[in-house]
């Protein structure tokens, strides 16, 4: 309605004034269907005069996929618990999620733009730009791939313990580097508790007859495929062709013509071109067919998906660079996207997982629970996992077991739901947990560790021997239990 209401005007401008503000220029826009619903679309609107008639035609494309794909990969970013920043090689913020703006304690506007120093502690912070140029210069990676342990600054200045997985990406000549970030206050408390003991139309058209000769192209398609139109007309498409399909053009035409089957005709699909230089690119393509008495001739409307391609690319490299697992899966549990980190935790090939149920991950008495989990939640909508982490155990191929800590998130594109899970492997950690406990049991002097309560929380098993009590005995009650009376009234 807000674009209706004043068309008229617009039109009306243009006649009487001659000045261009939209004719010529490909924009997008949103377009209404007759049940009112409206789409993303891509108009290059132009002009005809014939006589004193003015036309105008708009050649629109339904971006409606394309929405769709972008607006499932920035979901995942943007739904993700755990806090994601991406910055460019110069260190400015480019990207963060709704969870690094919570954690961090910032709008989303006072970080964009911004040096990422700004959520350093001051001695990381004055060394951060050296880092990244020394890495820039000579290429020697020291933290990428690494996950690690680091403080972060809130917008208050308070500190905090977050671990950092960072991944570095790389499209065309630009660089970004990806940092997933955990916030590890509660297991940092814990583990200190421990211790104390994450043609005008801006679109390419070319035409072609039967035999796959050039006719027209526009001047969109010449500045795309970096050719001038004299060099165009009268060639054969398949100059815009890589080899592989450029090899096989000419049987698939004469297959068409002679069988009459359409495979291609009236169907958009992605597909490769090839420009003067011999670069190739991706490309969208819907392809018409026009009959003039005997002849026939073929119009195919591309589009270059080049930006849209860099920034599929950019979002996928963010998730299949991650250090940390990552796992996605539709509303039935099915495995749609993983990443390289999960198929090497998991010690699985990426075609091994695509496809199957994510159960193939879990320990069996998780796995026979899970479907029923997933149509409970679809049915009631009662969320009892969703954004809440926990620890849980994977299975990898092998069959062998590992503890790993699961943030799970929830994505809605139109009526598909999508669940991704970023996943921290906790072997190490689970590991240096079981040496310290160790080293508590096997002490040969008594320990015992009690909570600001005087509440027993842990004692070693020399603290039972000394003071003659079982290990059940001792826990949860209150130290003064190993007391005189005359300590434990005052204690």
């Amino acid at each position: 309605e807000k674009y209706a209401m004043n068309h008229d005007d617009y039109l009306n401008n243009y006649v009487t004034t001659g000045t261009k503000k939209v004719l010529g220029i490909g924009r997008k826009l949103r377009g209404r269907r007759s049940d009112g619903s409206t789409f993303s679309l891509y108009l290059s609107l132009s002009e005809a005069r014939i006589g004193n008639d003015i036309f105008f035609t708009g050649i629109l494309r339904d971006l409606s996929a394309e929405e769709d794909e972008n607006t499932r990969m920035l979901a995942i970013l943007r739904s993700a618990v755990d806090p994601i920043v991406q910055i460019s090689k110069t260190g400015i913020i480019q990207l963060v999620n709704p969870a690094c703006c919570k954690v961090f304690k910032y709008s989303e506007r006072e970080l964009l733009g911004e040096n990422v120093k700004i959520l350093m502690p001051e001695e990381h912070a004055c060394m951060h730009d050296s880092y990244l140029k020394n890495y820039i210069q000579t290429g020697v990676k020291k933290v990428l791939g690494v996950g690690r342990k680091l403080r972060g600054r809130k917008s208050d200045g308070s500190m905090f313990g977050l671990y950092l997985t960072l991944s570095e990406a790389r499209i065309g000549s630009r660089i970004f580097f990806t940092g997933i970030m955990r916030d590890l206050s509660a297991e940092e408390a814990e583990n200190e508790r421990m211790l104390a003991i994450l043609t005008s139309a801006c679109d390419p058209i070319v035409q072609i007859t039967k035999d796959g000769i050039i006719q027209l192209v526009n001047a969109a398609c010449c500045k795309v495929f970096m050719y001038l139109e004299n060099e165009l007309v009268g060639q054969n498409v398949k100059i815009l062709m890589p080899a592989e399909h450029a090899n096989y053009h000419d049987s698939y035409l004469n297959n068409y013509i002679t069988t009459g089957v359409k495979k291609v005709l009236g169907v958009g699909r992605k597909l490769r071109g090839r420009r003067s230089n011999g670069s190739t690119f991706s490309l969208y393509l819907t392809l018409s067919e026009a009959k003039i008495g005997q002849d026939i001739f073929f119009t195919g409307i591309l589009r270059d998906l080049s930006a849209e391609e860099q920034e599929n690319e950019r979002m996928l490299a963010i998730l299949t660079s991650a250090v940390d697992p990552i796992v996605q899966i539709n509303e039935q549990g099915i495995i749609q996207l993983v990443n390289t980190a999960c198929c090497k935790v998991f010690m699985y090939q990426e075609s091994e997982l695509v496809g199957q149920n994510v159960k193939i991950l879990m320990p069996e008495e998780h796995a026979n629970m899970h479907d029923s989990y997933l149509m409970n939640y679809l049915t009631t909508g009662v969320k009892k996992v969703l954004g809440v982490g926990r620890q849980l155990r994977g299975r990898r191929s092998d069959g062998s077991m590992f503890s790993i800590y699961l943030t799970l998130s929830e994505a809605r594109i139109g009526k598909r739901v999508f669940y991704a899970g970023h996943m921290r492997d906790l072997s190490a950690e689970e590991q240096e947990q079981e040496r310290m406990l160790s080293i508590l049991s096997s002490a040969v002097d008594p320990i015992v560790q009690i909570n600001q309560k005087g509440i027993i929380q842990m004692v070693n098993p020399a603290c039972c021997r000394v003071f003659k009590y079982e290990n059940d005995e001792l826990l949860n009650h209150n130290v003064k239990i190993l007391m005189p009376e005359k300590y434990a009234m005052n204690h």
